[in-house]
């Protein structure tokens, strides 16, 4: 992530440096579902577009309480 605040930002990945950027919390959103909150921007990641296609891009977006907001750990 480029550590913008900003709404449909894309995630990118990094080796760890400890920055707020780097930090997230994972909420509840019902059975066996998360949703992934960043600490720095309160953001919640989704895949752009609402795209369920291979190599859509991670971004931050703002909360909207949908399905492709979800997140499953497995």
């Amino acid at each position: 992530m480029d550590s913008s605040t900003k709404d449909n930002t894309a995630i990118v990945q990094r080796y760890y440096n400890g920055r707020g950027s780097q930090r997230w919390m994972f909420e509840a959103s019902g059975k066996d579902y998360f949703y992934i909150r960043s600490l720095r921007s309160g953001l919640i990641l989704a895949p752009q577009g609402e795209s369920h296609k291979p190599s859509t891009k991670i971004v931050q977006s703002c909360f909207n309480n949908t399905d492709n907001q979800k997140w499953k750990i497995i």
